[in-house]
């Protein structure tokens, strides 16, 4: 039985697909007949590109003036972008495992997890990840880069029929610094910032031009080898292996490059259609070491500091603060890289340098996009394929006294989403609240596969509202999603150590829901947090606890209660 992907499965819902015409509308009473903006059955190709912490600053009200994204630009220029797009999870590892499966973190039951084999993870067993489905129905998929989270990779989705592997790498954040001392993936890379910064920095504040290069003397009493040079884990397993550099000319690829270049390779001749391609940006993530011309770019003493208010942590829920359980790594790394004793030796305070790492290594993500992009446009394959660009959360940039990524808060949840391809606006803009698990639908809506992957489970369905609708026409006021895009953190405190889990109920988690001018945050005791996005877009007054904003705040107290509820149905109209 076929049923159409334009409609909205209501988050959280349960109910299973009847083979029944009768079942199947009582199940979707206000589902529209058509699938899409066309009555065509026609197949498309698919070309997913994912980066990691790429933030809002890229694009849309709040983007960064300095921002040098050239080849997003083009593809926004022929193609749609949702300024108002949403992490439902702002966390790598919950981020992807709810994108690659179509379900909310608290339908999955599990926020963040770190070295757990995609088996170990909560509901794995029923899961079925979208490459897994679309493979099943005909599509080649092939696969590169980070796109499932680290350690947690489900390398059989990219395995075909035959047996044959079409998984080039997973993630790989190197080239590293490495002191000597210590080999294993957790311990060299992880624990060894640049040598050249402030003690106080670790992995997660790194940043440095490939220029830059590492250098460590030994150290014996501290049972330190030295080294000098760069490292890297190698695509074939080993790890701690020298990274070549010689200059900018005589070097080893680094991952998004080597990354894009397979996937060019494919383009060019080697790939079968229809194809799913999903290619994984290893970077902005930290930490954030790239090709010196990258940071030549933006010189720092142009570097303009994102605007961030003195008492702007006064009126916020607590459960968000320092001292709450699991908050409290993005302000210490905030109170690091922005103390005012970490000058450089030119005097130029480590904050604006830490902007200009991060604006360097999206410049850098940006011309290995452009390569593909060119590549896919050279070769024919664009007149059929659709490409959408996106990320797996936002990042703070020292907003709200935070550096980092897993809150609530606007420059956490807030994503860059571009599509483009045949059937797609071009240049245009959609405002709607919108979701990364709307992505899982809307691919299948391209591949014209009208089929629940959940349809033999009684507890899950497939959650989100395909996009294709809003792609066709942005401003489209007949979308069945919902009026919000729901985002969830961790209520609980962190588990520590390594491996990881945590494995969540509904209750455990903090939530927010964005709608097209409002953000309302409801965190696990019952805080509140509202912003008007639109008027105060830095989200510096909480408008929770203000009489007039009452009708607003009970309207986003049923939006919420509606995404989370197991009820289908209209979710209203929230402004």
């Amino acid at each position: 039985m076929k049923f159409e992907y334009s409609h909205h499965i209501a988050p959280g819902a349960t109910r299973r697909i009847a083979c029944a015409a009768s079942a199947l509308a009582l199940l979707l009473p206000l589902a529209p007949a058509q699938a899409s903006s066309e009555p065509t059955e026609k197949t498309m190709n698919l070309l997913f590109i994912i980066c990691d912490d790429l933030n809002n600053l890229v694009r849309g009200p709040n983007a960064h003036p300095q921002t040098q994204t050239p080849n997003m630009d083009r593809l926004a220029q022929r193609g749609v972008s949702f300024v108002n797009a949403q992490a439902n999870a702002p966390l790598c590892a919950p981020s992807r495992y709810s994108l690659t499966t179509g379900l909310y973190p608290h339908t999955l039951g599990v926020n963040e997890f770190v070295f757990i084999p995609w088996n170990k993870l909560p509901n794995a067993n029923r899961t079925v990840t979208y490459m897994d489905f679309m493979k099943e129905r005909g599509y080649h998929v092939y696969g590169a880069g980070k796109v499932f989270h680290n350690h947690s990779d489900k390398r059989d989705a990219f395995t075909w029929p035959d047996g044959s592997d079409h998984l080039h790498s997973v993630a790989n954040w190197g080239p590293w610094p490495w002191n000597g001392s210590k080999k294993g993936r957790s311990d060299w890379g992880w624990s060894t910032p640049h040598p050249n910064l402030p003690g106080t920095f670790t992995h997660d504040s790194a940043y440095a031009p490939l220029s830059d290069i590492p250098e460590f003397p030994a150290d014996p009493g501290n049972n330190v080898a030295g080294a000098k040079g760069w490292y890297i884990d190698r695509r074939d397993g080993k790890l701690c292996q020298p990274f070549h550099y010689n200059g900018p000319d005589d070097r080893d690829l680094m991952p998004d490059e080597a990354n894009a270049e397979w996937v060019n390779g494919l383009l060019k001749g080697k790939v079968k259609e229809p194809f799913m391609i999903s290619l994984g940006m290893n970077r902005p993530h930290t930490p954030m070491y790239a090709p010196k011309k990258y940071f030549d770019r933006f010189p720092l003493d142009t570097i303009e500091l994102p605007e961030v208010a003195d008492n702007d942590l006064a009126d916020v829920a607590t459960d968000m603060l320092r001292d709450a359980p699991g908050r409290a790594w993005g302000f210490i790394k905030y109170d690091h890289v922005t103390n005012k004793d970490n000058c450089n030796g030119d005097g130029i305070n480590r904050w604006k340098e830490w902007i200009q790492a991060y604006l360097a290594n999206v410049a850098f993500v940006d011309d290995q996009i452009g390569k593909v992009l060119d590549t896919l446009e050279e070769s024919g394959l664009s007149e059929n394929t659709i490409v959408i660009v996106t990320s797996d959360n936002g990042y703070h940039m020292g907003q709200k006294q935070y550096m980092h990524k897993n809150t609530l808060w606007e420059e956490s949840c807030n994503i860059p989403l571009i599509a483009a391809g045949p059937g797609v606006a071009k240049g245009k803009s959609c405002e709607k609240p919108v979701s990364l698990i709307d992505l899982y639908p809307t691919f299948l809506d391209f591949a014209s596969i009208h089929e629940d992957p959940y349809a033999n489970d009684e507890h899950f369905a497939l959650e989100g509202t395909s996009l294709r609708p809003l792609l066709a026409n942005p401003a489209s006021t007949n979308w069945p999603g919902p009026a919000v895009a729901l985002s969830e953190i961790s209520g609980l405190p962190h588990p520590g150590g390594t491996p990881f889990i945590q494995r969540m109920t509904k209750e455990d988690f903090h939530y927010s829901v964005r709608s097209k001018k409002y953000r309302y945050i409801r965190t696990k005791s019952g805080q509140e947090e509202l912003y008007n996005q639109i008027e105060d877009p830095h989200g510096w007054e909480n408008l929770a606890g203000n009489p007039d904003s009452k009708g607003v705040l009970n309207d986003h107290r049923r939006q919420l209660k509606l995404m989370l509820s197991a009820r289908e149905g209209d979710q209203g109209a929230a402004k």
